[in-house]
């Protein structure tokens, strides 16, 4: 019996190792994100927003899809991936250039959205941790 019971520990043990190995390999891919679009932000010369010319439409969509990301991670209280945000905002914006009667729909390619997120996690909106994002309190 004792042999059955050091060999369950040990099996959670290694499964437990694998799955913070897991985490911390997210965790990097994480870092290693926010590095490269910070880094591409800060070459942006004329200081111009990356997804548009900085009219009111571009900041009225911005403001759309802040507002749709924070209603989400604020029901969603553990979080959610990068993929799971991405395809609730096609889902719940539409998914086009602009809807009818001039609504805006959700357009953004995954790496715009990334970027964009990125945005909000220098400005403390947001937090990313081993792939989830979830709102700063």
């Amino acid at each position: 019996k004792e042999w059955g019971d050091s060999r369950r520990i040990e099996t959670v043990a290694y499964s437990l190792i694998e799955e913070q190995d897991g985490i911390e390999d997210k965790e990097k891919n994480d870092a290693d994100q926010l590095k490269n679009l910070n880094a591409s932000i800060n070459d942006n010369d004329d200081n111009e927003d990356l997804w548009g010319d900085g009219s009111d439409k571009d900041f009225e969509f911005e403001s759309s899809v802040e507002s749709y990301i924070a209603a989400m991670l604020k029901q969603q209280k553990n979080g959610l991936t990068f993929e799971k945000i991405h395809n609730n905002l096609k889902l719940f914006m539409g998914n086009g250039s602009t809807g009818s009667k001039g609504s805006l729909n959700y357009h953004w390619k995954e790496s715009e959205l990334r970027g964009f997120l990125c945005q909000l996690t220098a400005k403390k909106r947001v937090e990313l941790y081993a792939g989830i994002y979830k709102l700063c309190e």
